[in-house]
């Protein structure tokens, strides 16, 4: 039947009063009052120390006919076939844009290495682009500048505080005037004042090395496409100083500009100069060429051609039109390995746009010329021995090879392609071999003279057109919409903070409560009390405002006393008909108030007329004494154990009554136990019993020792007291099985210490009553 009980209880104990809960924050409204006051007073804090940011947004467009830095229009064209759009082009943009390497160089340029905050309330506002004081390094200074400094001034009536903190050092001075010079940790300082600060003022100065700050400048700006398909790029940030974020910008897009020209200056340069050196050897063939073929018609008299042999090359022309175009493009492509094979020109970028016909070779150069500008951007910041540059060089060396490869066998097809075209035409050259033999030789001449005039031609026509590229200012970025910042400040969203201060104003209190509740393994009402507990119910008795161990009195009207008379009217129900009946009162554990009960139940007897006798029988601590403030600490336990024959001896007036007498418990004996199962106890009682009209005896609780179950024989009621918010309800199903094996006669059962105004609490009576001399420790836990 326990075991049942217990699970029972453990089943009830699962779920949850939401009632209660609700009833429970009513009560403790202040609780909620004074969260919400301090979270708002913490937020109102935040927000007064946090700098107002703004955002500053701003929008380029990356041209098409710049994107992929110089791509010619057939590669344009190819990509698009391809399937490849300018998107994916507008992405690596986009990380040239935000590297590493221009926002360096943007920090530089803008001096942003030095930030300057003034205090105001309490912020710590940015002065941007003019601080009142500014600082001056000495030359050099920031360029080996490897651990952050910060500075702190502040203006008294006359002086100025300077205070120095760089490498773990620190270094206060106290000077008249910033102008001159100050010897600190951190070297020799200097500072200039532009608005001279007033008497309270205080400024901060923080300078950092380049490289601690470039990766915060770049989490400050982003920049992103801003559509798959466009090409558009949003750069966009959110500070407290929306100038230089416009300044960063603007300086960003100007620095992104400045490297495309550069890259395309050094290729349109070596293209050039490339050009030239061909141009130089073709007008040197072309004059010797030209030369033979006056010396040739002087020599052999020959001032115009035969009418059959302008018919023969008539019906060949086509053929040896698209001959001498397979050998000019033979020629370039050995132009081009020459070129590739001459070391000086190692680190050249290779000459676009000279008449390449072969896309794979086009390619292959394109990306040449890309991993060599690559180089380039990577040799102007690194070392000559960087693993970088040689695994660079490594790259170029390989791909260079294969461009010579590729050059090899370009060059092999367009031979094998001239070839083939020269057998089909040997059936006219039949016909020329019918021509005088000084005729045949002068056409040989003029031919390659047609072929080095061709070359000449088209040489000169791609040195126009580089020299237009060469001239050319056109921006690869163009400024759609310049950097702006926001009217309104963005952060911090003050109203937000405030509604999350309430919110969380409201949650923490209710959060405490509920957890309380959820893991509160302690009694709080009747009614939970009652589920488990089917003894009859005396009543329950709330704590007293007045405090006091004697709440009832004839002339007390207050709530207290109010409940004792409501628990003596039920007790007429239960006592039996007979002279004096005898009443225990005991509980489960101690600290539950049996000893409050017992003599202010008591008292509210005696008040009836009735004469009322108080016995304090837990002997082993005695309270009834120190309870009613007796001097007399008794003699029953000298009377039990022999000591002392006059029952007169143990009776005292309880002071508090006129019909009720005490009869204290005395000293404590080293053998309770077998004091209780004395046959001089029921002597006792039956002596007693002729002079009282009621007996209530103070007992020992139930758990801890057996000294009431000794006196149940003896006793015609049990008052069993338990006290809300302090008696565990693992206590509940023993109470219960007590009652159902009559273990105590005629038990019923009282609730104290509920709180005045709600149904349930934490209330008066601490945990001290103590059970140490018991020797026998406590049934279930131990309260404290």
């Amino acid at each position: 039947m326990e075991e049942y009980q217990i699970i029972e209880q453990k089943e009830e104990k699962k779920s949850f009063d939401f009632i209660k809960l609700f009833i429970e924050c009513l009560h403790k409204w202040y609780w909620f009052v004074a969260a919400v006051a301090f979270c708002l007073c913490v937020a109102v804090l935040y927000v007064m120390r946090q700098t107002p940011k703004y955002a500053v947004n701003g929008t380029i467009m990356i041209r098409n006919d710049q994107t992929g830095r110089s791509a010619s229009m057939f590669q344009s064209e190819m990509m698009d076939l391809m399937g490849f759009s300018g998107s994916k082009v507008v992405e690596d943009e986009v990380e040239l844009l935000h590297s590493y390497g221009i926002m360096e160089q943007t920090i530089k340029a803008l001096n942003l290495q030095t930030e300057y905050r003034k205090k105001s309330g309490l912020r710590w506002v940015g002065q941007y682009p003019t601080p009142d004081i500014a600082v001056t390094y000495p030359a050099e200074f920031l360029d080996t500048l490897s651990s952050s400094i910060l500075i702190e001034l502040r203006r008294k009536e006359d002086i100025y505080l300077v205070k120095v903190a760089c490498r773990n050092q620190e270094s206060e001075h106290e000077v008249s005037s910033l102008t001159e010079p100050i010897q600190t940790c951190a070297g020799t300082l200097s500072f200039m004042e532009i608005h001279p600060l007033v008497a309270g003022d205080k400024m901060r100065i923080f300078t950092w090395p380049v490289a601690q700050i470039v990766d915060p400048y770049l989490k400050s700006i982003s920049c992103y496409q801003y559509k798959k398909e466009s090409n558009i790029i949003v750069m966009s940030s959110r500070t407290d100083l929306p100038q230089r974020a416009r300044d960063i910008m603007d300086k960003m897009v100007e620095l992104y500009n400045m490297d495309a020209v550069i890259d395309k200056n050094i290729m349109a340069s070596n293209t050039a100069e490339f050009i030239n050196d061909r141009l130089h050897i073709i007008t040197l063939e072309l004059d010797t060429v030209e030369k033979s073929v006056e010396e040739y018609m002087r020599e052999n008299g020959l001032s115009d051609m035969e009418e059959e042999v302008k018919l023969a090359l008539r019906t060949k022309t086509d053929y040896q039109k698209i001959i001498t175009d397979y050998e000019a493009q033979i020629n370039m492509l050995s132009y081009i390995q020459e070129y590739l094979q001459d070391p000086k020109n190692d680190f050249n970028l290779i000459p676009a746009n000279l008449g390449v016909s072969d896309p794979s070779l086009v390619a292959l150069m394109k990306d040449y010329n890309e991993m060599l500008l690559t180089r380039m951007r990577v040799a102007r910041s690194a070392t000559s021995d960087s693993p970088l540059l040689a695994q660079s060089d490594e790259q170029l060396a390989q791909l260079r090879q294969g461009i010579i490869a590729s050059i090899k066998n370009a060059k092999e097809g367009l031979n094998i392609s001239k070839n083939d075209l020269a057998r089909k035409d040997e059936q006219y050259n039949k016909l020329i071999r019918q021509v005088p033999a000084k005729e045949r030789q002068y056409m040989e001449i003029k031919r390659q003279q047609e072929i080095k005039e061709k070359l000449f031609v088209y040489l000169y026509e791609k040195r126009e057109e580089n020299a237009l590229t060469l001239a050319s200012t056109m921006m690869p970025a163009r400024i759609v919409d310049i950097p702006r910042a926001s009217f309104r400040p963005v952060a911090p969203h003050s109203m937000l903070i405030y509604l999350a201060a309430l919110i969380i104003g409201g949650l923490i209190p209710l959060l405490i409560i509920f957890l309380q509740e959820f893991f509160n393994d302690e009694i709080r009402d009747r009614k939970e009390f009652q589920q488990t507990v089917k003894a009859p119910f005396l009543g329950e008795i709330i704590v007293s405002k007045e405090g006091g161990n004697v709440v009832v009195s004839g002339s007390a009207n207050t709530i207290s006393a109010e409940m004792f008379r409501t628990i003596r009217t039920n007790m007429k129900f239960m006592l039996p008909d007979k002279k004096c009946p005898i009443i225990l009162v005991t509980s489960a554990l101690n600290g539950e108030g049996k000893s409050f009960v017992a003599v202010n139940t008591s008292i509210s007897l005696a008040l009836l007329g009735k004469k009322v006798l108080l016995i304090g029988l837990d002997v082993r601590k005695p309270t009834i004494s120190k309870y009613l403030n007796l001097r007399s600490q008794g003699a029953i336990t000298s009377y039990l154990s022999g000591e002392t024959t006059s029952i007169d001896d143990l009776i005292v007036p309880s002071g508090v009554a006129d019909n009720l007498d005490v009869a204290p418990s005395g000293v404590v004996p080293p053998n309770p136990a077998e004091l209780i199962q004395s046959p001089r106890l029921k002597t006792l009682f039956e002596e007693l019993q002729k002079r009282y009209d009621i007996i209530v005896v103070d007992t020992a609780p139930v758990t801890l020792v057996s000294d009431t179950f000794h006196l149940a024989p003896l006793a015609d009621m049990t008052i069993f007291v338990t006290r809300a918010n302090y008696t565990s309800r693992e206590m509940l199903p023993y109470i219960q099985d007590t009652y159902e094996e009559k273990r105590l006669p005629n038990m019923a059962c009282v609730l104290n210490g509920i709180k005045a105004g709600s149904s349930y609490g934490h209330y008066g009576y601490g945990h001290a009553y103590g059970y140490g001399h018991y020797g026998y420790g406590s049934y279930g836990h131990t309260k404290k």
